[in-house]
């Protein structure tokens, strides 16, 4: 029981900071003109809001106060995720790769 719980919330770390470095891509490309710290803050916010989205949407079909407390309890799994995993994994990947794309003429000396 312990060893499924445990592989359980080390897949969802994997998963989560997965999605998170692919954020810090997608956000490269799409938000060019934003300095690292809106598209660090971007990218921390959607890796782990892409893999909640589905569990969201499924969260609001129900009745009630049940789509309520669904949504409230979501929504603080969410900010645990951005903080603990999604931030400090995009605050050095947005770090490291704003180093690699800077253009450095010594290359062609």
């Amino acid at each position: 029981m312990i060893i499924e719980i445990a592989v359980t919330i080390f897949a969802l770390i994997v998963f989560v900071t997965m999605s998170t470095l692919g954020s810090v891509l997608l956000v490269r490309f799409f938000m060019t003109k934003a300095d690292t710290a809106a598209r660090t803050f971007a990218a921390a916010f959607f890796g782990p809001g892409i893999l909640l989205f589905p569990v969201i949407g499924l969260a609001l079909v129900g009745d009630g106060d049940d789509v309520f407390a669904g949504v409230i309890g979501l929504a603080i799994l969410l900010l645990l995720f951005f903080a603990v995993i999604g931030y400090p994994t995009a605050h050095f990947a947005t770090r490291k790769l704003d180093r690699l794309t800077k253009f450095n003429p010594e290359t062609f000396e």
